[in-house]
């Protein structure tokens, strides 16, 4: 049995276990494998409603679930930590049929990493006033840079206020919006920006 056969299997409920299982007494231990291959998919599934609430509410529970088992058979897990999980998830609602008429969801679903990834980026220290007092002449060259924290999420949809009424309530936006995420604390805030307020924050990134 080759580890690229017990990989394969592990993600596909329809293959049969790999030849050559055996368990501790050395009998055979497809019954155990089953077990194991639920597992790895009920664990990977419940990754993803962590990590894709908004758009798991708005799909609702029963077809994310499903959703989910065709996501994780198709797109694997490519490190054991699991809050990286889900990274080809607009991608893949983009080219996912049954969600055709919500074309929306996969900036919904950049808005759900950009606030993971957001809550896990490295602290950083915020500009101080005292950091602009220079002399005038190197005023003149000096360049800032967002704190490591913070994302933006551009969308031709009302994206970010279609995931702040799944995260928090009130009714979504009626054109294009500009997700810009943040941590100046402990928490992720996610502001809702359109027109010329979100040409501005793009211009300062």
């Amino acid at each position: 049995m080759s580890q690229a056969a017990f990989t394969a299997a592990l993600l596909d409920a329809a293959q049969p276990a790999p030849e050559g299982l055996i368990g501790p007494t050395g009998a055979p231990a497809g019954k155990r494998y089953d077990i194991y291959r639920n597992n790895v998919a009920v664990g990977l599934a419940e990754a993803l409603e962590v990590a894709f609430p908004a758009i798991r509410k708005l799909v609702g529970p029963e077809f994310f679930r499903a959703m989910s088992g065709v996501y994780l058979r198709r797109h694997p897990p490519r490190t054991p930590l699991m809050m990286h999980y889900g990274q080809d998830m607009p991608e893949f609602l983009a080219g996912f049929p049954p969600v055709s008429h919500l074309p929306y969801l996969p900036d919904v679903a950049r808005i759900e990493l950009a606030v993971r990834a957001a809550y896990h980026a490295a602290d950083d220290s915020p500009l101080t006033p005292e950091a602009l007092a220079v002399e005038p002449e190197r005023l003149a060259t000096m360049t800032f840079a967002p704190t490591a924290a913070v994302r933006s999420v551009g969308s031709r949809y009302p994206a970010a206020s279609i995931w702040r009424a799944q995260m928090a309530g009130g009714a979504p936006g009626m054109g294009p919006e500009l997700a810009l995420i943040s941590r100046p604390g402990f928490d992720v805030e996610v502001d809702v920006l359109t027109g010329g307020a979100a040409e501005v924050a793009l211009a300062l990134l």
